[in-house]
């Protein structure tokens, strides 16, 4: 088992994102369209869905800390994994509304990995490092999306099987070369004597403006993304804005990084 590189947590943020993206553009129209639900309970079952995405972040740092990121994306992926083979052999209702959040809590919880590692590389650029695993993970929302298209044309509960393949693809990673580093207890150890919580003006603004913005992003993946179905527009369509969304960002991502390496 290699340790942990930059290199490997930008991959696994691809995989990651390549799987969600097969999924969270139809999850309203698979509830509202195939299994007959008001927008209302989609929009509730969207909620827990979300509800454990956070939940799995909060409990996967915690996990970080105590056990390390190598057991840690391991019982992540599993409990993501676990959720979609139940999707893949029962997706209707109840059992949907079922193991969607547990799957929300098990890739949240990863994602929250690959973050945390970040911190305890010291031989790169972190700022580079959450830039690129960023740009990863809109290269992995292109392909998925540029994908869920064609597999929803086949049979819509494919996509249920693309996640779990991508997800399959990210434990086998996590395994072979998600090593923690060595200094990895000791500095864990000294954090959590240091460890304080204080909310800035700075970050409690930021955040602020960050939830205002999900507020208004979250409608194109819910009720808008119903309401074109409902008008004629086909679901490959749909899942194509994605596509050139995630293209448009990857393209002036350069020009972004240039302003803010000259920010000074």
């Amino acid at each position: 088992m290699k340790k942990v590189t930059a290199k490997v947590l930008v991959l696994g943020a691809v995989l990651l994102s390549t799987g969600a993206s097969f999924m969270w553009p139809i999850n309203t129209i698979f509830i509202h369209t195939y299994l007959h639900k008001s927008l209302t309970v989609a929009g509730i079952v969207l909620f827990f869905n979300s509800l454990f995405s956070f939940f799995g972040n909060y409990v996967g740092g915690k996990m970080f800390d105590r056990l390390g990121g190598h057991k840690t994306a391991i019982i992540n992926a599993l409990i993501a994994i676990f959720a979609l083979v139940g999707l893949i052999f029962n997706h209707s209702w109840p059992a949907f509304p079922i193991l969607l959040p547990i799957l929300g809590f098990g890739v949240g919880g990863s994602y929250t990995v690959v973050n945390s590692f970040v911190a305890h590389i010291e031989e790169a650029d972190r700022y580079k490092i959450f830039n690129n695993i960023y740009v990863g993970s809109k290269i992995g929302s292109m392909i998925g999306t540029a994908l869920c298209g064609f597999v929803v044309s086949v049979k819509i509960s494919l996509v249920f099987v693309a996640n779990c393949i991508c997800l399959s693809i990210f434990l086998i990673v996590v395994i072979f070369l998600y090593g923690n580093r060595p200094e990895f207890i000791k500095k864990v150890e000294q954090k959590a004597r240091l460890f304080t919580l204080k909310l800035y003006p700075g970050i409690g603004l930021i955040a602020l403006f960050l939830g205002m913005t999900w507020i208004v992003n979250s409608q194109w993946g819910s009720n808008i993304s119903a309401h074109l179905t409902d008008i004629g527009i086909p679901i490959g369509k749909y899942s194509f804005l994605w596509t050139m969304n995630s293209l448009i960002v990857i393209v002036l991502m350069p020009l972004i990084n240039h302003f803010a390496e000259n920010r000074d």
